[in-house]
């Protein structure tokens, strides 16, 4: 336990530096947005210039940065002062992004050389600040915000797994306290709305990178003639069709909803057979085909502080079909057994490999999300054989046959949620399926079938605009060139 809290504080400390140059990042690129909100309203007036210059800088790499540099004196309210400020950035540090600084530069250099006037900004309020160009530079802001959002997304992953890690012991008292309540009659809970969770991080992460590298990098590719380094709107490509799946997966998982399991015996061991309930939380149609796997990871100690490999050392699977209880809930019976030759479950106060036995129920057809639950297995009884029971009777009676569901008054309901000419179109099969479902589910169908191409006409048009948009961005920057 000692390790994984030095492992957890390790990694809270490490997110510090990611974490503070992200927010630097992101305090820098605010400030300037500021300054440049308040440089609206600031008085316009003329100035001289007194000195320009541009500064190069050769980095041990080979790449050349520039500073423009130059003073100016401007009078206001009978008072005469000096100015040294150019663009928004009050650090004016040098950079190589864009022609900002060579444009600046140039164009004090002019004024000076022509002794004519230039126009600065000055804040009313405080008649020492002035500026001589108070627009935001956009290559420069797209680029400090990648830094913000890849350092500041970095530190703030690496913080979260600190914390993940700290909260190790706390997650694994609840799990014991789940299986408690299991043997208590409770039930437990499914999980995996993490894995969506997770997919939506990583799906926002890779877009607020991935965009404005592109769309920075596109106009320079195209100026060049270096068209190959085009493959860079791949990037944008493929985070449109991660951040569909991060839409999808929360759709499949609200859809899905969630699930309760009980085990009879509660504790069951390994060599002996047990009975299990999984319990809907939303009806299922009566017949519908589940995928009962029983699996069994080997958890074994790695680089990480909470961390763990996990490897499948045994499975199987059995089916099952859904019913319908009195009550009208729906429920999925089976029996499943761990053989004798595999080890119990691990103690959460156990160190070094540890096993955990795990049950996932999912769909048949059409595939979805599936259901995934943490059972605990007992040590095999000394001297005990292995009960080698089949599976039982999973279900009592028998799913309603199509020739029932599917009458005229159905077919009359569906075309009118469908509308008469998809309805018409719909395959056999489907409207087969259709008629099992519950009302609300067929609503939700109905609903599906209505909306599912239009957000799919809505992300294709959000590739074709970024395309567009990057093109547009290109010639622009050609014509400005």
């Amino acid at each position: 336990m000692k390790g994984k809290a030095g492992g957890a504080l390790f990694m809270l400390l490490f997110s510090l530096p990611f974490a503070g140059v992200g927010l630097g990042a992101a305090y820098v690129l605010g400030q300037n947005v500021s300054d440049m909100f308040r440089a609206q309203d600031w008085v316009v007036v003329k100035a001289k210039v007194q000195s320009a210059e541009l500064v190069s800088s050769r980095g041990s790499k080979g790449g050349t940065t520039y500073r423009a540099e130059g003073t100016y004196e401007y009078a206001l309210g009978g008072q005469n002062y000096t100015g040294t400020r150019l663009g928004l950035d009050r650090m004016g540090g040098s950079d190589n992004i864009g022609d900002w600084h060579e444009t600046m530069a140039t164009y004090l250099k002019d004024a000076k050389a022509a002794d004519k006037p230039i126009t600065v900004y000055v804040n009313p309020d405080k008649p020492a600040e002035a500026v001589v160009d108070r627009d935001l530079r956009w290559a420069w802001v797209l680029f400090v915000g990648v830094f913000a959002v890849m350092f500041g997304g970095a530190g703030l992953g690496i913080f979260i797994a600190g914390l993940y890690a700290a909260n190790a012991p706390a997650r694994q008292k609840k799990a014991k306290d789940l299986r408690a309540g299991a043997r208590g009659g409770a039930g437990v809970k499914s999980d995996g709305a993490g894995g969506t969770i997770g997919l939506w991080i990583f799906a926002l992460i890779w877009n607020l990178i991935s965009f404005p590298v592109a769309m920075i990098a596109v106009p320079e590719l195209i100026e060049k003639g270096e068209y190959w380094g085009l493959f860079v709107l791949l990037f944008p490509i493929i985070g449109s069709f991660i951040l569909w799946g991060a839409i999808q997966s929360t759709y499949l998982v609200l859809r899905r909803g969630s699930a309760t399991l009980t085990v009879d015996p509660p504790r069951p061991a390994a060599g002996a057979s047990f009975h299990g309930v999984m319990r809907f939380s939303r009806s299922v149609p009566a017949g519908e085909r589940y995928n009962v796997e029983l699996v069994c990871l080997k958890r074994g100690a790695s680089s990480s502080s909470d961390g763990t490999r996990q490897l499948d050392v045994w499975s199987k699977t059995i089916e099952a079909q859904a019913v319908r209880g009195a009550d009208g809930a729906s429920k999925l019976s089976f029996r499943h057994q761990a053989p004798g030759n595999q080890p119990p479950t691990t103690p959460d106060d156990e160190t070094g490999e540890r096993y955990k036995w795990r049950i996932e129920i999912e769909r048949i057809e059409p595939k979805g999300l599936p259901f995934g639950f943490e059972v605990e297995i007992a040590p095999r009884p000394h001297g005990a054989l292995d009960s080698f029971a089949e599976p039982e009777s999973l279900h009592s009676g028998s799913p309603a046959s199509p020739a029932n569901v599917l009458n005229p008054a159905m077919e009359a309901e569906l075309a009118k949620l469908f509308g008469a000419q998809k309805y018409a179109t719909m395959p056999k099969a489907q409207r087969e399926l259709m008629a099992r479902l519950t009302p609300q589910q067929r609503e939700w169908s109905a609903k599906i079938h209505t909306w599912f191409p239009r957000i799919m006409k809505v992300v294709i048009a959000l590739v074709i605009l970024q395309f567009v948009v990057g093109g547009v961005v290109a010639i622009v920057g050609m014509i400005n060139s």
